[in-house]
């Protein structure tokens, strides 16, 4: 994949960006975002189908074909063409073969003839930090939280971005970096205090997707 992409995600590398933070601020504030309804609410059949990516106990990536067969507000039940048993809590993203992106934590996983079949949670809780950036970063915090925070793209290489964040982000974490123009999932290989932000170093391991191909 080239990641010259990424620098045509409507942001600038930091170095020419016009951007300049009046205020930064690593806090991450949290509101509700699954109601009592929401998590009551009945399954609908999907036939959603893509890619699940989750971090293996090794610590590495992982990643499996697989189809949503059912969906709620609060959740979904899915197919994952998977050798091995996908751990309970395991946070699990889902892109499509269109690029939307879905993720939740893993509550249930029985075996199958061929692979498995994965009942999924989201998140229940939203906490968006504060600062500055045009790219936003997207991660799960278990059990049951969504993280996201404004960043800014310092360096792009093949397979590795580096960028400037908002907030930090713990290693072997699957991010989402969601730009203006393109979407894709990484892993954090590396997170350092940088002044009152923090620098990050991702290993890219989706393809890019663009949003104009995202139903």
């Amino acid at each position: 994949m080239k990641l010259a992409k990424f620098l045509s995600w409507g942001s600038k590398k930091e170095s020419e960006s016009s951007e300049q933070p009046a205020e930064s601020t690593s806090a991450l504030q949290a509101e509700p975002r699954v109601s009592e309804e929401r998590r009551r609410s009945p399954r609908r059949p999907a036939e959603d189908e893509g890619h699940f990516y989750w971090i293996a106990e090794d610590g590495e990536p992982t990643t499996v074909k697989g189809c949503y067969i059912d969906e709620s507000d609060g959740g979904a039940g899915a197919l994952v063409d998977s050798a091995k048993e996908i751990p309970l809590d395991a946070s699990v993203w889902f892109v499509t073969s269109a690029g939307v992106f879905r993720s939740g934590f893993v509550r249930n996983c029985g075996p199958l003839e061929d692979g498995f079949r994965v009942g999924f949670s989201y998140a229940e809780t939203a906490r968006t930090g504060g600062g500055w950036g045009a790219v936003q970063l997207r991660w799960l915090a278990p059990p049951d939280a969504s993280n996201a925070a404004p960043a800014s793209i310092r360096n792009a290489d093949e397979g590795v971005v580096e960028v400037n964040s908002g907030a930090p982000v713990s290693l072997a974490e699957l991010v989402m970096l969601d730009g203006a123009e393109y979407s894709c999932l990484a892993v954090s290989r590396r997170c350092e205090a940088y002044g009152d932000r923090h620098l990050l170093e991702l290993q890219v391991i989706s393809p890019a997707y663009r949003k104009q191909q995202a139903a």
